[in-house]
Parts: C-alpha cells; structure tokens; sequence
C-alpha cells in the first residue's frame, strides 16, 4: 500500500502516473513510500521507479527481482539427458550441418551471441526495456549513496564480497586495464580499488546491483548448463554441439562469438523430454540410493577443484539422467557426504 508520509525502512518512489494512494490522489512525478514486499509491484507495472536518494537500501525487493529473471523456465525444458544430446546430433546436427526442422518442429537457429542475447532478453519475465530501467535505477540509487560516503579506502586487490560486507565498503572505483598494467610494469606498489564507507547494508546492496547489471550473462549460462540452451561452435564449414556438461565442468570455459549458432530447448521434440518418474516406498528409497551413490562419485572425481561445481546445476543433470523429479534429487544430496558442496558456488568451512 503506497503511504505519502515517510516510512521507517521504506522504500522512497516517484510516481510515474496516477493512481489512489492511502489518503490522497498521487500525482505524476510525486514522491511517496512504500514497505517491502509491495515495492516490487510499483516497479514492474510501471506505476513508478525508484527515487534516486535513499535511506535504506531496497536490497529484498532487488533479490526477488533477481531470483524472478533467472527463470529460465521459458527457454524450454531441461535437455541433459544422453539420448537426448545423442538426438539432437544425429537429427539436427547432421553431418555437421543444422537442419531447420526436425519432426514437425520448427528450429529457430539464433546465428551469433548477438542475436542469442536479443533472444533471451526476449524471454525474460519482464520486457528488455523495463529490465535496463531497473538496472539504471538500482546502480542511480548506489551511486548516490557512493558520493555521499566521503570516505575513501584504497587496497591492492578487490575484496571479497564476504570481506566487503564484513567491513562495511562498496567499490567506488576501478581503475583500468592500461593504468594496472602499467603498475605491474613499473613494479610500484598498486592502489587499484577504491572503496567507500557505506555501512554493511549498502555494501551488501551494491554486491547485489553488481550482480544484477550481470544477470544476462549469468542467466545464458545457467540455460547453457542446463541444456535449456544448445550451442553449436563452428569448426572450418561445419558446425559442433558443445554438450550441455562442458560449461558446467570446465575450468576454461568456451567463449562465446559471432561463429556460434544456438537453440533453444522448448524447439525440439516434446517426445525427447520423458516425463520425471513418480516413485513411491521401496523404489524411490533405491533411487535416492543410487543418487546418493552417483553424487559421492561425483564428488571424488571432483577433488580437490570443489569449487568448480555448483549445486543447481548438478541436480538438474542428475533429474534428467535419472528421470526424477529435482525434488528427489535435493534429498539425495541432504543425505550425501558432501562437505565442501554446501550451497551453490560456495564452499563450506571446516
């Protein structure tokens, strides 16, 4: 519910149209507050954006709005399993040579990471044009508090988002490529990242927006590893399906370019994607067995580059290889021995 008077912990808005606040008609271009979680819904209707100077920073509702893009539920299905993979080889991928259709369905090649970016951009849960709206307003709302944190820390390196938030500093500035390189070659001592004195809750904040301007990129890569997105890498005239597990296993990832055709999942076939096994008492406790087996594997295969793996991604495989649900996989892991595969990307303390 929009209040005009201030708010403790509110977030401040402008409006950008008018409608019916609590007690009085909000105008075009006037200032009002609104609680979390409501302030999520201004934003994405488009009745208005975020005021530039803040109290407290609007990190929940950036959260949720992060958590609702990365949905790549709209690129298609999840398309790990072999048979699958081997499928779209021998049946899109002939010869080296995509094909157009294949059994009824129309595949819509996107040619370069150009066209890959407008076309997922196009999936997203909001429109391109309200999603870089919001970026401008989160880091409009960062910036400003940045210039009025007056103090100034220097470090050598960056530091890390666990230590930033610790001491309470967001990165103010970054300096160049030419201006690091030029440190190095000197041999002087570096002063590369200036930090200012937000306080811990800005400094978590500007984590979170650095984080969200990435999405896109974050979002291709979360669709790549779990097949929702199939890539073909062109090699001389002929072109290569890069299978789904190499973006999630590989230290050196491909990078991405112009000799690059991509698919999406929600193309093919609905007869490729069997549906997840309903499994009851004794058989679904012998399936959590065989995860379980298949996960300690996993993880021994892995050492000592744990941190090379993340969570989501793993289970996504294991439901599509397994033919269950992501459900059963997550109690598989509940009750596997994997210390140093806690939460995604993140390694467990000892």
């Amino acid at each position: 519910m929009a209040r005009e008077d201030c708010l403790l912990g509110a977030t401040h808005l402008v409006a950008l149209e008018a409608f019916k606040g609590r007690t009085k008609l909000i105008e075009p271009g006037e200032s009002f507050s609104v609680e979390y979680p409501d302030v999520k819904s201004f934003l994405l209707d488009g009745r208005a954006e975020l005021a530039r100077l803040q109290d407290h920073p609007p990190t929940e509702t950036l959260n949720d709005l992060t958590a609702d893009l990365l949905d790549c539920s709209r690129l298609g299905p999840i398309c790990l399993a072999v048979k699958a993979i081997q499928n779209v080889e021998e049946q899109i991928l002939p010869s080296g040579l995509p094909r157009n259709a294949v059994a009824g369905s129309v595949l819509h090649w996107k040619a370069g990471t150009k066209e890959l970016e407008s076309a997922v951009l196009s999936n997203l849960t909001v429109s391109r044009e309200l999603y870089l709206s919001l970026i401008h307003q989160f880091t409009s709302c960062m910036e400003a508090k940045l210039k009025s944190s007056a103090t100034v820390h220097f470090t050598t390196g960056r530091l890390s988002d666990a230590e930033a938030i610790e001491k309470g500093l967001a990165v103010y500035k970054v300096p160049s490529r030419a201006v690091r390189s030029l440190q190095r070659e000197s041999g002087s001592t570096p002063r590369q990242w200036e930090y200012a004195a937000t306080g811990r809750d800005w400094a978590e904040f500007k984590i979170a927006v650095d984080r969200f301007q990435g999405l896109l990129n974050k979002l291709t890569l979360t669709a790549l590893q779990d097949g929702r997105i199939l890539a073909a890498k062109r090699v001389g005239e002929l072109y290569r399906l890069i299978a789904p597990w190499v973006w999630n296993e590989s230290a050196e990832k491909p990078r991405l370019g112009k000799d690059w055709n991509y698919l999406f999942s929600r193309d093919l076939p609905s007869e490729w994607f069997p549906k997840a096994k309903q499994l009851r008492g004794p058989e679904r406790e012998r399936m959590i067995s065989r995860i379980v087996a298949d996960l300690h594997s996993r993880y021994i295969a892995a050492a000592p580059n744990h941190s090379a793996y993340k969570k989501e991604p793993i289970i996504a495989e294991l439901a599509s290889q397994h033919g269950v649900g992501k459900t059963l996989v997550r109690e598989a892991w509940s009750k596997a021995d994997l210390p140093n595969w806690s939460v995604p990307g993140v390694r467990k303390s000892r």
